[in-house]
């Protein structure tokens, strides 16, 4: 599965050198590409700063912030109210994001020093657990009605329902949303051979998932009449000869149609489907190489596909190319 930006949004610095005059300084200030990722230690909305591993880093207003499923209106968001389950080792409850994991990408000015943001991402911390259905009674296609219960390798499942991370609909492998009224696993009958997959983070009870997804022949299709793609990774590498765009995601049915891809009212390109090997889905994967006439990675894209779209965040990769001071 892919994550909008778990673990791997960041700036790759190749090839980065700065040139000194003996005995001088440049004239002018330069700015550096930077990235971060580690815990998150403060945030302070009314000063636009936020500490990482102990660097402080100023998030101008209007800078975009991220969580797994949401786009957040600003740096308040990130503290304030708790997220269910998680304490400190005293047992009071943390402050929103704080004590997660942030990723922030910005520039470093080489004069002053200060760290300045371009963009944020932030989770509660990069658990995942991968493996067995091992029990299951569900009610409601999402499994969450009165009496419904999902375990995963014997973890309790539990949505988050927070608006700065809810999670979606459940979904297969594919990333369709599927329907789990009526899946029914006894742990005392053994492995179900069902696999399921989660993301978000354990609270010593409790799995709180953003995302959880199931096999693709474990649950019927929440909207199996109607065409649906999905985007499972989207990666773009900006050069100084264009930009460089990978995107792959999914189909049904799988009828060799289509997918455009776009973003806002610039289009990429377009490509077939192919099928997976499993009737009703097809798979695309989509690349621009090095394409002069695009010269900026966007933040994110849109498939489009037999009238149905999906939307994903672009891990983005940036080679600078730095003038001599």
């Amino acid at each position: 599965m892919s994550r909008q930006v778990s673990g791997t949004r960041g700036i790759t610095l190749a090839g980065l050198a700065l040139t000194f005059l003996a005995g001088t300084m440049p004239v002018a200030a330069q700015t550096v590409p930077f990235s971060l990722e580690g815990p998150l230690s403060s945030v302070a909305p009314n000063q636009n700063l936020m500490v990482v591993m102990k660097a402080r880093v100023t998030v101008p207003p209007g800078t975009p912030i991220t969580t797994p499923t949401r786009e957040l209106t600003g740096l308040s968001d990130l503290v304030g109210k708790p997220l269910p389950g998680r304490v400190d080792a005293l047992g009071a409850p943390i402050p929103g994001f704080l004590k997660g994991t942030a990723i922030i990408n910005g520039t470093i000015n080489d004069l002053t020093g200060e760290l300045v943001a371009t963009d944020v991402f932030a989770e509660p911390a990069e658990n995942v657990t991968i493996g067995t259905i091992t029990q299951a009674n569900c009610t409601t296609p999402r499994c969450i009605g009165p009496g419904s219960i999902i375990r995963i390798n014997g973890t309790l499942m539990r949505p988050l329902g927070d608006p700065r991370i809810a999670a979606g609909p459940v979904t297969n492998e594919f990333g369709f949303p599927v329907d789990l009224t009526g899946l029914v696993v006894n742990p005392l009958l053994g492995p179900s051979g069902i696999t399921g997959e989660a993301e978000g983070y354990f609270d010593g009870l409790v799995f709180r998932y953003f995302l959880l997804s199931v096999g693709a022949g474990a649950a019927p299709l929440l909207n199996a009449n109607v065409a649906e793609v999905s985007v499972t990774r989207a990666q773009c590498r900006q050069r100084a000869g264009g930009i460089e765009l990978s995107v792959l995601g999914n189909t049904h049915p799988d009828n060799g149609g289509l997918v455009t891809i776009t973003n806002g009212g610039t289009t990429f390109g377009t490509v077939n489907t192919i099928t997976t090997g499993i009737v009703g889905f097809g798979t695309y994967t989509f690349d621009l190489g090095g394409n002069p006439s695009f010269a900026v990675c966007p933040a994110n894209v849109t498939a489009e596909f037999g009238g149905a779209t999906a939307s994903s965040a672009v891990n983005i990769i940036i080679d600078p190319v730095l003038a001599a001071p």
